[in-house]
């Protein structure tokens, strides 16, 4: 008979050994011991019945506190500022898709374990055969045996997959809460929309960017030079019309931040108040006319303030001079007077001639004398004070130097001042008084300038209404003419000196009568002045 080998032993056809029996009875129910416990399907339908009634109850609890939460922030919402509604709406936003990830891997791990308890079941519920041992050949019939369910640890699964959800949704809020503190947003920054974005998002941002640079004030002197750099007040920062000092304070979009640099700071000082001379005042002319009244100036008020730090010290004018007016007229008078002027003396002899005549006809004159010719003829001019007559400068030298002898506007002011102050001393030195401050300047050059360096020092300067023209010598009938055509108030141009003046004389003795006939007296400058007002 055929052999049928076999890994756990020799079967032979001839042996006398009986053949295993297996019970087949019924193949797909495992045989099952007197007293064992629960199949491990039956335990995991149990198991999965109470985690899914669990979940249940956690997404109802979970839903029931979103409800309650979702109340409780609208409640607070309508008492938050614009900026807080925006934060809070996006910390709302964050939460919600943290509560649907984490419900959507609960699902999910939910499915698993439906999945892995049916895989667990099938596996029970399949026949396992238990082999004879080896070598064994007293062995009885195979029986099948079910095998021990396997001990499921779905704990840590669980809280893998909670983990996970919990990361991710901590990924998604950091992730988003970085992306509110650092988006581009559009602010006015004094005045000018601009774009700013991350590190900028701050007041002290902007500052350390460079795109703003407050800067404080500087501590002054009084006379405004610096004490201390940037120990003045310092810059204020506006963040939508309200001072702020809070400049890590988030910038939203649509903020107003307007930065001002600070202002300075000066000294405490003391202060004195002085009245002094204009040093070159303004002049303004007006009128015409041969007499030119000069008003000076008056005098302005100052304060001098020293510094108490620095000890330096400014002038502060309160009350400004009036500046310098000449007045520009003609005698207006109602009496018949006439003024006659003689320039360039004292002369020898003729001075003294022409003062005969005026005693003579009982006339008052008026001479504009050179002061460097006085000191030589004293008597001359002792006898014009004797007289009554008005004694006056016609400058020291007839402006001789840089006044080329007749015109005082080419002289620097310092010479001009000086030829009427040494005319006035010349006077003085003979007569013992003040000279006249009435002046006539030589060839009546004068102008603005003139008139502003002189101002202290003059307050008439005369022309005349009649020139006789003597000095070109166009004879005694000419000169003559001219005298006794003159009109009332005017005044008479004529030379006792600065050469031959012989005709001046005889024209002079020639024409007094006359006008005395016609009911005419002479005055001098000041007498006319008088009769002017």
């Amino acid at each position: 008979m055929t052999e049928h080998n076999d890994e756990q032993g020799a079967w032979s056809a001839s042996s006398n050994r009986p053949r295993p029996r297996i019970n087949i009875a019924d193949p797909l129910q495992p045989v099952q011991p007197q007293g064992a416990r629960p199949a491990a399907g039956e335990q995991s339908s149990q198991a999965q019945s109470a985690r899914t009634q669990a979940i249940r109850q956690e997404a109802t609890r979970q839903a029931q506190a979103q409800a309650q939460a979702q109340v409780a922030h609208r409640q607070a919402a309508s008492q938050q500022t614009p900026e807080q509604q925006s934060r809070a709406a996006y910390q709302q936003a964050q939460a919600t898709r943290a509560q649907q990830t984490y419900q959507q891997q609960a699902a999910r791990a939910q499915a698993s374990r439906q999945q892995q308890g049916q895989a667990a079941n099938a596996y029970q519920t399949q026949p396992h055969a238990s082999y004879p041992n080896q070598g064994n050949s007293q062995a009885g019939p195979r029986q099948y045996k079910q095998a021990p369910a396997r001990k499921k640890r779905r704990a840590p699964k669980v809280i893998a997959a909670l983990a996970i959800v919990l990361v991710v949704a901590g990924a998604a809020a950091g992730g988003g809460w970085w992306w509110y503190n650092n988006h581009a947003v559009e602010v006015t920054l004094n005045g000018s929309t601009t774009t700013i974005e991350g590190s900028q998002r701050s007041i002290q941002g902007l500052i350390d960017a460079g795109t703003v640079t407050p800067t404080a004030g500087n501590h002054l002197a009084i006379d405004g030079s610096v004490i201390q750099q940037g120990g003045g007040n310092t810059a204020t920062v506006k963040l939508n019309n309200a001072e702020t000092s809070d400049f890590s304070k988030l910038l939203m979009d649509g903020d107003d931040i307007e930065v001002t640099n600070g202002t300075d700071t000066t000294e405490e000082y003391t202060e004195e108040t002085k009245e002094t001379k204009p040093a070159k005042a303004s002049v303004k002319v007006k009128g015409t006319g041969a007499i030119h009244k000069v008003s000076a100036p008056s005098k302005e008020t100052v304060k001098v303030l020293t510094g108490k730090e620095s000890g330096k010290t400014k002038t502060e004018v309160v009350k400004k001079s009036s500046g310098l007016t000449v007045t520009k007229c003609n005698a207006s008078t109602s009496k018949k007077v006439i003024a006659l002027t003689f320039d360039d003396g004292p002369w020898p002899t003729t001075t003294d001639e022409i003062l005969d005549i005026l005693a003579e006809n009982d006339a008052k004159a008026t001479f504009f004398t050179i002061g460097k010719q006085i000191a030589s003829h004293t008597s001359s001019v002792k006898r014009m004070k004797e007289a009554g007559h008005q004694i006056c400068t016609h400058t020291y030298d007839h402006a001789s130097g840089s006044g080329r002898g007749v015109n005082i506007t080419y002289m620097s002011a310092s010479e001009q001042k000086k030829e009427i102050k040494k005319g006035y001393e010349a006077i003085k030195a003979v007569t013992g008084e003040d000279a006249s401050t009435v002046v006539r300047l030589p060839g009546g050059n004068v102008n603005e300038e003139t008139y502003s360096n002189l101002s202290n020092l003059i307050s008439a300067e005369i022309n005349w209404n009649v020139d006789t023209e003597d000095w070109s010598r166009p004879g005694v009938d000419a000169i003559y003419n001219r005298i006794v055509n003159a009109s009332s108030g005017n005044i008479i141009l004529m030379h006792d000196g600065g050469g031959d003046r012989s005709q001046t004389v005889a024209a002079l003795k020639k024409a007094l009568p006359v006008l005395k006939e016609k009911g005419y007296s002479f005055v001098t400058i000041d007498e006319l002045l008088k009769e002017n007002q």
